[in-house]
């Protein structure tokens, strides 16, 4: 049952959370429209009226839309110790298994298509599934005598199983949102040991493009929805960012403005209209998790708001549904806010 609530809260970039040079005054108001009551087996959320359960040994995608008369969209059976783990694309089930052999399993639900990713010895992970084809982007890890450690293999494989190596050395890597380019950091080596992430952008006919000079160490690269910017973290850890624009000319990206940032916090996610980005930074005291703020920046970072404050949202995830509206969860409650600026 949807349940009004008459909460709102009334923000400005003059205030001590703003950041940058911007004299212009940003007038930002976050209210509840309604929420909706979600099951305790909630495992994930798609958007308002869809979302991911654990029933038995049954994971479900229904919809809620109907509260008296909760709907089944796809269904599969999961054995002990497999556990839900991502929906990419809106479109692909990622389920893991720790127990043993680490492996992850990929299910269209579309297509009904499966494919298990797994090595004897060491764990694989699917990193991002391309919007185009449907091509998955995964590492394998691999044992490297001579650096006496692991380090990841980047491959592209289809449903069909066959696979092809990309890159070796491989911290993260995405998908860019034609399906065109694959971002990625990768690691260099120094005297036996990993010592940096080269950012790099890369076409499936080889061409590679760097992205910051060798003293820039960055990794979880993501991607605006247009493409046209990417949000990097730097040092991990530190809330350092950065934000790379990219200007496409012909069939070849050149990297335009940059900006660099601090005490921004995961996870991120960007609005349609690749204008903003949000983030969340979590209330603890070491062993509680008492809630999160959500914050707004601009892509130039010359703004940062927090525009939901913790005792209103204390889960992940954050979902835009539009230019002006956002998802956030408390506990077995989504609430749906609509941002007016």
């Amino acid at each position: 049952m949807k349940v009004p609530l008459f909460i709102f809260f009334f923000l400005t970039a003059n205030l001590s959370y703003s950041t940058g040079t911007s004299s212009d005054k940003n007038d930002i108001i976050a209210f509840a429209k309604d929420s909706v009551t979600i099951p305790k087996n909630t495992v994930g959320i798609v958007n308002y009226t869809k979302i991911l359960i654990k029933s038995g040994k049954i994971l479900k995608l229904v919809d809620i839309k109907n509260p008296n008369e909760i709907k089944t969209l796809f269904e599969t059976p999961i054995s002990e110790g497999i556990n839900f783990k991502y929906f990419i694309n809106n479109r692909f089930l990622v389920l893991e298994n720790r127990q043993g052999v680490y492996s992850q399993k990929v299910i269209d639900i579309i297509t009904r298509d499966e494919l298990e990713l797994k090595d004897e010895k060491y764990s694989t992970a699917i990193k991002s599934i391309n919007p185009k084809d449907n091509t998955i982007l995964f590492t394998k890890q691999v044992y490297h005598p001579e650096l006496k450690g692991i380090l990841n293999r980047l491959y592209l494989t289809k449903f069909d199983g066959t696979f092809k190596f990309i890159s070796d050395s491989i911290g993260w890597a995405k998908w860019s949102p034609d399906g065109n380019w694959i971002l990625f950091t990768k690691f260099s080596h120094k005297e036996g040991y990993f010592w940096r992430r080269n950012t790099k952008i890369m076409n499936l006919s080889g061409t590679e493009i760097q992205i910051f000079d060798y003293s820039v160490s960055t990794y979880a690269p993501i991607f605006n929805n247009d493409g046209t910017k990417a949000l990097f973290r730097l040092n991990q850890g530190s809330g350092e960012i950065v934000i790379v624009e990219f200007k496409w000319s012909g069939q070849q990206p050149k990297i335009g403005y940059k900006s660099f940032g601090e005490f921004f916090y995961d996870p991120v996610f960007w609005s349609p209209d690749g204008k903003y980005f949000i983030h969340i930074v979590e209330h603890n005291d070491g062993h509680t998790v008492f809630g999160n703020d959500i914050i707004l920046s601009d892509w130039k970072l010359s703004i940062k708001i927090p525009i939901i404050k913790h005792h209103d949202v204390s889960e992940s995830p954050i979902i835009w549904t539009s230019e002006h509206g956002l998802i956030t969860r408390k506990n077995n409650q989504l609430i749906r806010y609509k941002i007016v600026k």
